[in-house]
């Protein structure tokens, strides 16, 4: 991976400046394609493409949906594809460029970090001001605020926030696993997705 954190909230910032949007405004992702002249289009059908896709016909950008898609992951879908549209030369894991940069367009820097402080880090609440998942959120606490941080998946585990020893990804999912208490250890298990695990240190 050769992009940085820095390298993705100057991504997310660049493409409001592009769009002409204030951020701090949450002006949801269908406004900022608009202000971008992204077309958003749902597929009659679902393809193979997974959420969303971009396609540029004729110089015209646009977006194509997966149908019927939970409001969150429509949201996602169009705030990754607006990056692969805005950034479409990033050739070091491009999905998880943008992947990361469509999480800080979602849920701006300085914005989710006045929310965060008002609802006291809430993950249920952030996930429902920004209109995102409760993953989204938990991963933009450690980024934005520097909470050191895991979010165990059944796929993957990802560290965020300020440095940290954290254990081995094995001894991680038993932790999250468990439900003894470890001292200077949180564990949350997320509302909207029962099978993961956020684990921050205190």
């Amino acid at each position: 991976m050769s992009w940085t954190a820095a390298d993705v909230e100057t991504a997310a910032r660049e493409i409001y400046q592009r769009a002409q949007l204030d951020p701090a405004s949450l002006p949801g992702m269908s406004k900022l394609a608009d202000a971008l002249q992204i077309g958003i289009f749902e597929a009659p059908r679902r393809g193979i493409w997974g959420q969303g896709v971009k396609v540029i016909v004729k110089g015209r950008k646009s977006i194509w949906l997966a149908p019927r898609l939970p409001e969150v992951h429509r949201a996602h879908a169009i705030a990754h594809e607006i990056v692969e549209h805005e950034f479409p030369r990033q050739e070091h894991d491009p999905e998880g460029f943008c992947d990361a940069v469509g999480a800080a367009v979602l849920a701006p820097r300085g914005a989710f970090a006045s929310a965060a402080r008002y609802v006291d880090e809430d993950l249920a609440k952030l996930a429902h001001a920004f209109r995102t998942t409760e993953s989204c959120a938990a991963l933009r606490l450690g980024e934005v605020l520097g909470v050191p941080c895991v979010l165990v998946s059944r796929v993957r585990v990802r560290a965020r926030g300020d440095a940290f020893e954290w254990p081995h990804e094995a001894e991680l999912r038993q932790l999250a696993r468990s439900r003894r208490e470890v001292p200077g250890l949180s564990r949350v298990v997320l509302s909207d997705d029962k099978t993961r695990v956020f684990l921050r240190a205190a």
